[in-house]
């Protein structure tokens, strides 16, 4: 299997615990004597996504308990918050951009994401020793993590220099207060960015008037405040205090990430409740979930698509919600949904949806009562089209919004565009299996994952390839290979991992292109496939990692290494027809299922593979039904049975099911054999009286 290089900023998958918010650290040193003491610089590059702000992300301001005030006229670029304290001064003609929140679901989770945002700022280690407590006097600073035990200030003009990184990442942590004086100013040069910038106090945040900020301003108990005329890029948090601002300007910084995700569920992680689910956690940030009342609980389906799990909503009465919505609010973006789903009716319904301001939403339909598919990206934006699939049928649908437009595809291929437009978080409620006027949806849903991008940026390249690839290999779904949806020059799609590299190449045949399937590993999307078999009818192959379970989830044998897979196509000949032709001459009695299939392995060898076939997908056994089915191996790789060494793996048959141990390679063709033999003698096999070594038969 060839494999691709391409460099691919992709998306980076946010971190649920603390203890695995310590970033991994690329370490230059410099040193810089000064007198009398030496200054030892370690600068890092980690990317200010390692860091998860959760809902905080969407707030200029915000304490977990304590007062909001304002004095004089002043502009809020972002949501201000308090989940215990009175709110005052944000009235007209001060302009607050975002929600004001108080005491609600949203400042709920605030609170929990305060703490977690100054707990991870804490346990990241200091790599840069030797500076003083003050900061500034036209002093320049390089990234890096800076740490003192007591107090600590910033004065004048301080310079924090990217050294030409956009990923460069600046961290101030003081054991006491941090205080500016009057004038401060921070300026950012060489690709140094606001929401790259944490400043972390354990005591009191008092900025002077005139104070120009930036970066995020977090305490660990303690009040934040800046004097008139200052400014922050950036936000002021605290977990414990009052948050004072008069006649300023606080705008939240937009996203340091082109491309990020707020929201991700799977059914096979983060369920609680079972066969009723009550909660449904999101992949994405931590301590936060989908959730029901009593008597809107979806259903659990342990075995579901490609065996894993789905939930069943019933389409009358279930539904999930998650408060405070999963798109950014004070931003303008573009917002894509990948979801897996299984519609059982035609009817007026949604997958997901989230109101945006005024009366537009944003929502996603794989089927409505008039037979269309829906993707509202903003009333203005809504477009429709035939849905084209069957019902009780799993479907990857792909409502994609980027610079340039908005499409809708089904299992990798798009069946509607229009020009692009931008979505503006609300602070609303998410539902799931329903929209805000309860247009609940009957069938199944696997999987939905959000992603955003930052207005003026768009998908990277391969990225879209990318995730549809992993959900497609996951639930076994045969990505369109009819016309070039990869845009890499080649009719097909490929199957493409997160790190760029290739699970499924187009350009190996046009031919073996039908039921693609695979199992594989691939850590960054959680994807571990340890069995399938395509969803398509005619799919009829199973193969699993040494053996095959129940469901996935029940599957106990690992794969030995990350990035690697093993997918598997046939050539659409008849599955019902046994035939003589394309054998190996001189065998008395042979015949072979006209299908065959073809084998793509990304990574050296998977390993020892159990290959199930049900014989009621299979023609009439032609030598009848007492006679052993054998898997044939082509090993000279060229798709001719009548050429070359073959191998062979004997199949036991039990309750009606054949299954065969085997391993597979890279390139290899396999199909399913009946053959009479002449005799056996001594260990060796005769065809028409000629002795035929072992090696070409194996596991008999």
């Amino acid at each position: 299997m060839k494999e691709t290089n391409l460099l691919n900023s992709l998306i980076k998958k946010n971190i649920d615990t603390i203890k695995y918010c310590i970033p991994k650290f690329k370490i230059h040193f410099s040193v810089i004597i000064l007198t009398p003491i030496i200054v030892l610089f370690f600068s890092i590059n980690i990317s200010a996504q390692s860091l998860n702000l959760g809902v905080t992300e969407q707030f200029a301001l915000f304490t977990s308990s304590g007062a909001l005030s304002n004095t004089a006229t002043s502009f809020i670029g972002g949501n201000i918050g308090t989940n215990n304290g009175a709110i005052t001064g944000f009235g007209s003609p001060t302009n607050v951009t975002g929600t004001i929140d108080s005491a609600n679901a949203l400042t709920a989770q605030g609170v929990i994401d305060v703490q977690d945002l100054y707990n991870q700022l804490l346990v990241i280690p200091q790599t840069i020793f030797g500076h003083t407590p003050a900061f500034g006097g036209g002093e320049t600073v390089l990234p890096g993590v800076y740490a003192e035990a007591g107090a600590g200030s910033a004065a004048g003009t301080l310079i924090l220099d990217g050294q030409g990184d956009f990923s460069s990442v600046f961290i101030f942590k003081f054991g006491g207060a941090f205080t500016t004086g009057a004038g401060a100013n921070i300026v950012l040069i060489n690709g140094a960015l606001p929401c790259n910038v944490f400043w972390a106090s354990g005591g009191a945040i008092a900025m002077a008037t005139n104070t120009q900020m930036k970066g995020t301003l977090i305490s660990g108990a303690g009040a934040v405040s800046i004097g008139a005329g200052g400014t922050v890029e950036g936000r002021m948090l605290t977990n414990s205090g009052a948050v004072s601002v008069y006649q300023v300007t606080i705008t939240a910084p937009v996203p340091c990430v082109k491309v990020f995700r707020r929201f991700w569920v799977k059914a096979d992680d983060g369920l609680v409740g079972s066969p009723l689910v009550s909660k449904w956690k999101n992949q994405d940030l931590p301590n936060d979930s989908l959730y029901t009342i009593s008597g809107e609980e979806p259903t659990y389906v342990s075995n579901s698509i490609n065996f894993n799990p789905s939930l069943l909503f019933d389409g009358s009465t279930t539904k999930m919600i998650k408060p405070g919505g999963a798109i950014i609010t004070g931003f303008n973006l573009h917002e894509t949904s990948f979801v897996v789903s299984i519609p059982k009716s035609i009817k007026n319904q949604y997958l997901l949806e989230e109101p945006l301001s005024g009366v537009n939403s944003f929502g996603v339909v794989d089927v409505s009562g008039d037979g269309k598919s829906y993707f509202d990206a903003g009333t203005q934006n809504e477009q429709s089209v035939a849905w084209g699939g069957t019902l009780n049928t799993p479907y990857l649908w792909s409502f994609i919004q980027s610079n340039t437009a908005e499409s809708i595809s089904r299992n990798g291929l798009e069946i509607s565009t229009k020009s692009g437009g931008t979505v503006k978080g609300n602070g609303d409620t998410t539902f799931v299996g329903s929209d805000n006027i309860n247009r609940h949806y009957d069938g199944n849903i696997a999987e939905i994952m959000n992603v955003e991008h930052v207005l003026g940026n768009t998908f990277l390249l391969n990225e879209i390839n990318i995730i549809e690839s992993y959900l497609a290999i996951k639930y076994g779904i045969t990505l369109d290979q009819i016309n070039d949806n990869d845009n890499d020059g080649t009719v097909g799609t490929d199957y493409t991992l997160s790190d760029s590299t290739s699970a499924w190449e187009d350009s190996v045949s046009t031919t073996y292109i039908h039921d693609i399937t695979g199992i594989g590993q691939d850590d960054f999307y959680g994807l571990d496939q340890r069995q399938s078999k395509s969803v398509n009818p005619d799919g009829m192959v199973t193969i699993g990692l040494m053996n095959i379970a129940v469901n996935n989830l029940a599957h106990l044998t690992p794969f030995t290494n990350d990035k690697i897979t093993l997918m598997w196509a046939n050539n659409d000949s008849s599955k019902n027809t046994w035939v003589n032709s394309e054998t190996q001459a001189g065998f008395n009695i042979i015949y072979r299922l006209k299908r065959e299939w073809l084998v793509e392995e990304n990574y050296n060898d998977v390993g020892e593979l159990l290959v199930q076939i049900d014989s009621a997908d299979l023609p009439t056994p032609p030598m009848g039904v007492d006679k052993p089915l054998y898997l044939v191996i082509d090993e000279d790789k060229d798709g001719d049975f009548s050429t070359g060494e073959l191998r062979l793996s004997k199949m036991d048959k039990t309750n009606g099911v054949w299954q065969g141990d085997i391993n597979l390679a890279d390139g290899e063709y396999f199909t399913f054999m009946y053959i009479q033999f002449d005799r056996m003698r001594h260990g060796k096999f005769f065809f028409n009286g000629k002795e035929k070594t072992y090696f070409w038969l194996q596991n008999l």
